[in-house]
């Protein structure tokens, strides 16, 4: 009947405005992500990944290198974090994994995780 369409439609976008209000503001966090990396770091990988719960937070990891195997350095690893703490958009940023690069250009390779609010 058109009553229980109605109603089927009404509760599928319903659910959709939910899912929908979860979601971070994609362009706002790229954007920010941009701005807010030192020069003296090379994103290598960005990735997010929600949880199997509608309320679940969206969980973020960056992969990296940062030019000095010093991550406190100016515009090294400690400063991207606390940058990313700062943010409107990141929280509970942590260090996963860091390793100093061997060769001629050295460097650090980091994994950073965090939560977007």
């Amino acid at each position: 009947t058109t009553t229980q369409a109605t109603n089927t439609l009404n509760g599928t976008v319903a659910q959709l405005d939910r899912f929908l209000a979860q979601q971070p503001v994609w362009d706002g966090v790229l954007k920010e992500l941009g701005e807010l990396m030192p020069s003296a770091i090379e994103l290598r990988e960005l990735s997010m990944e929600t949880g199997d719960e509608t309320d679940s937070p969206v969980r973020f990891r960056v992969k990296g290198k940062a030019a000095s195997a010093d991550p406190s350095q100016e515009g090294g690893i400690d400063q991207l974090i606390t940058a990313l703490e700062q943010s409107v958009f990141f929280e509970d940023v942590e260090l996963v994994s860091s390793e100093m690069s061997s060769g001629e250009l050295g460097g650090t390779q980091f994994e950073l995780e965090g939560v977007l609010e």
